[in-house]
């Protein structure tokens, strides 16, 4: 849940072993016991770890999504036309249904 906050407010990884695991460390220790804090020392937050665990939020968006583009009913429109100085315009539009809601 950290890297996924991190990731929304675009802040740098190093944030986390600087700020923010001590800070759940300081809340846990004035609120629950010792055995707590000793579970959350051992979480690793690195650098590397929030970078990986954004990575894999961003993989699991992806393959998400495209699974749900395979197996959607879509509709689709296009329209050709010119302007004035004889220049092809394009328009296509894209209309999907999916679980009786369109989206």
């Amino acid at each position: 849940m950290v890297s996924y906050h991190i990731a929304q407010k675009d802040e740098a990884h190093t944030i986390v072993e600087t700020l923010i695991k001590s800070c759940v460390i300081d809340i846990v220790t004035c609120m629950l016991d010792d055995k707590s804090v000793k579970h959350l020392s051992i979480i690793h937050l690195s650098n590397n770890t929030v970078a990986r665990r954004i990575e894999d939020l961003a993989s699991n968006v992806s393959e998400t999504v495209i699974s749900r583009i395979k197996y959607i009913k879509f509709a689709q429109k296009m329209d050709v036309s010119t302007d004035i100085a004889g220049l092809a315009i394009g328009a296509i539009g894209v209309r999907s249904l999916r679980k009786h809601e369109l989206f």
